[in-house]
């Protein structure tokens, strides 16, 4: 019987990983968190913005999410990402999941 609930538990946990993003999940969440304490959505939208990706998106989210311990899991995570790339960035969308590991952008920096 452990076999199966272990197995089962596994596919669960596998599905949810590979569930999309889902913006609206990312809208709620970052209206919950204090992002706008520190900036406006300005900083999203301004010609000299500094994420230019949606790999430095991703990491300025984990950043804030660090400097602010809001202890997003990782699909919170890529939910707010979804949320601020559908609403502010519109960059284009990432391929359908290989498998492969994402490319480093080396041209990462913090808004």
């Amino acid at each position: 019987m452990k076999p199966v609930l272990f197995l089962c538990s596994g596919l669960l946990l596998m599905q949810s990983a590979l569930a999309a993003p889902d913006p609206v999940n990312g809208q709620k969440l970052f209206a919950a968190s204090r992002c706008l304490e520190c900036h406006g959505t300005d900083v999203f939208t301004r010609p000299d913005r500094k994420v230019n990706s949606l790999v430095a998106l991703e990491s300025q989210v984990r950043k804030c999410d660090a400097n602010l311990s809001t202890n997003w899991f990782d699909d919170e995570i890529l939910d707010v990402v979804a949320y601020l790339n559908k609403t502010y960035y519109k960059f284009p969308a990432p391929a359908a999941n290989t498998g492969a590991a994402p490319a480093l952008d080396k041209n990462v920096a913090a808004e």
